[in-house]
């Protein structure tokens, strides 16, 4: 149970920046399934590129939880997949 608690605040920390890249996409699209496509793709990668970059020590605190960088990206994936 706190593995998936510590995957749930690690998807709400990339949110924030996925949908922000996704609202870009309807601002100049106004196609929700632009929208829809972008949040699952490129702001999602967006989102990957500016973890790694600039959050690198995050990752220690989960994998002192035994949770590795490949199992909580994935899980975000398949969160945005099914949002």
């Amino acid at each position: 149970m706190k593995g998936f608690q510590l995957v749930l605040e690690f998807y709400k920390s990339t949110l924030l920046i996925n949908i922000s890249i996704a609202a870009l996409s309807l601002l100049f699209n106004f196609n929700i399934s632009s929208f829809c496509f972008v949040f699952c793709t490129f702001g999602f990668l967006t989102v990957v590129l500016y973890k790694e970059y600039y959050s690198k020590n995050i990752f220690y605190f989960y994998y002192n939880n035994n949770l590795s960088k490949k199992y909580l990206y994935s899980v975000s994936f398949v969160f945005n997949i099914l949002l």
